[in-house]
C-alpha cells in the first residue's frame, strides 16, 4: 500500500461529534486510495465502538486502541504506523471540507513539498458557523496563493511582519512523512500545547511549504475545547507552557542565531507567553516565580508586554507580602 495521504485522527470521548469527523473524511473523493489511522485514547463513552464499526465497513480505516496516554501519544503512534507520503493530523471532534481535501490530495500528487498549509473556519456544536474574536488565530494572514512554493522560514516571517502573529496549528496544514521522520519531529509527549512547541520547529526547517488558501478545516468549539473549558483548574495548562516556552527561546537562539526572523519570533513567543501567564494565571496558582522574568524583558518588543512583566513582578511580591 503506498497512499498519498494519511489521515491520523486521536480520539477520546468524543462520541457526539465522532461520525461526523467520520463522515465528512469518508466524502472526500478518492479516499480509499489513502489511508485513515484512528487511535482510540482509552476512550470510555463509546468512541472507540464507533471506529471499529468504520474500520470494518471501510478497508482503509484502522483503528489502534491505547491506554489513556494524551493526544502527543496518540499521534505519534498514528505517525509510526503510517503508510502516506503526507500525514494530516485531524482531531475526532472537527470535521473537513471533502471537496477542498480532495484537490489538496491531487495538489500532494503533482508537487513534492514539505508542507501544505490550508486555513480553518470555527463551527458550533451543530456545525454552524461562528464569527469569533479568535478566527484570527486560523488564519495564515500575509501568505498568498502566489507566493509559490517558499521556505517555513519564509511563511513565518511573512505572517509576522503582516500582523504580527502566525499560526501554530497543527491540523492546519499536511506534512511529508519522510521530512518528518528523517529529523525526528514527533510530538513532546505527557503535556498539554505540545503543537505550540512542535509546528514552529517543523516550520522553521522547512524548505518547500505550499499555500492553500481555503477553509478546508472546520475546528468546532464546545464545552469542554481548549477556548472555552468547562474545567477551571489551570495547573496542567501551566506547567507545560512553564516546559514549551522556555525551550521555544532556547530552540530560537540554536537555529536562528544572527537571522532578522529571531528577532521578530522572539518578540511573538514573549507577547503569546505573556498572554497565556495572565489568562491561567500563574501568580495565583503560585507559579510567576518559576517564569524567567529577565529573559520576557530582555525578548520584549513592546511597551504593553513590558507594562505586563512590571505587573507580574508586582503581583508576585503582592503574594509574598501578603502571605508574610
Amino acid at each position: 500500500m503506498n497512499p498519498c495521504l494519511t489521515i491520523i485522527v486521536p480520539i477520546y470521548n468524543s462520541k457526539a461529534y465522532f461520525e461526523e469527523c467520520l463522515d465528512s473524511l469518508c466524502r472526500v473523493s478518492g479516499i480509499e486510495e489513502n489511508e485513515i489511522i484512528l487511535v482510540d485514547d482509552g476512550s470510555t463513552d463509546g468512541s472507540a465502538v464507533i471506529a471499529d464499526d468504520y474500520s470494518k465497513k471501510y478497508d482503509y480505516i484502522s483503528v489502534i486502541h491505547n491506554e489513556n496516554s494524551g493526544p502527543s501519544v496518540s499521534r505519534n503512534t498514528g505517525l509510526s504506523k503510517a503508510h502516506g507520503k503526507y500525514i494530516f493530523f485531524c482531531d475526532s471532534d472537527d470535521i473537513v471540507d471533502s471537496d477542498m481535501l480532495s484537490s489538496v490530495i491531487k495538489l500532494m500528487k503533482t508537487e513534492e513539498v514539505d508542507i501544505v498549509l490550508w486555513n480553518t473556519m470555527l463551527i458550533d456544536s451543530s456545525g454552524a458557523v461562528i464569527e469569533d474574536d479568535h478566527l484570527y488565530q486560523y488564519r495564515h494572514n500575509g501568505l498568498t496563493e502566489t507566493d509559490g512554493i517558499i521556505t517555513g522560514k519564509s511563511v513565518i516571517e511573512k505572517q509576522l511582519r503582516k500582523r504580527g502573529d502566525y499560526v501554530a496549528t497543527v491540523w492546519m496544514g499536511a506534512y511529508l512523512r519522510s521530512y518528518l521522520m528523517d529529523h525526528d519531529f514527533f510530538f513532546m509527549e505527557k503535556i498539554i500545547h505540545e503543537d505550540e512547541l512542535w509546528a514552529p520547529q517543523v516550520l522553521l526547517n522547512a524548505e518547500r511549504v505550499m499555500y492553500y488558501p481555503g477553509d478546508l478545516y472546520h475546528y468546532r468549539i464546545h464545552e469542554g475545547s481548549i477556548i472555552r473549558p468547562e474545567k477551571r483548574d489551570w495547573t496542567k495548562h501551566i506547567e507545560s507552557l512553564l516546559i514549551v516556552y522556555p525551550r521555544l527561546y532556547d530552540y530560537y537562539d540554536s537555529v536562528l542565531k544572527d537571522d532578522p526572523v529571531k528577532c521578530l519570533l522572539e518578540k511573538n513567543l514573549t507577547q503569546r507567553y505573556l498572554y497565556m501567564i495572565f489568562k491561567y494565571d500563574f501568580c495565583k496558582y503560585g507559579y510567576s516565580d518559576k517564569v524567567d522574568k529577565r529573559t520576557l524583558w530582555k525578548k520584549s518588543g513592546r511597551i504593553k508586554d513590558r507594562i505586563k512583566i512590571i505587573i507580574l513582578i508586582v503581583k508576585e511580591r503582592l503574594k509574598l507580602i501578603i502571605r508574610s
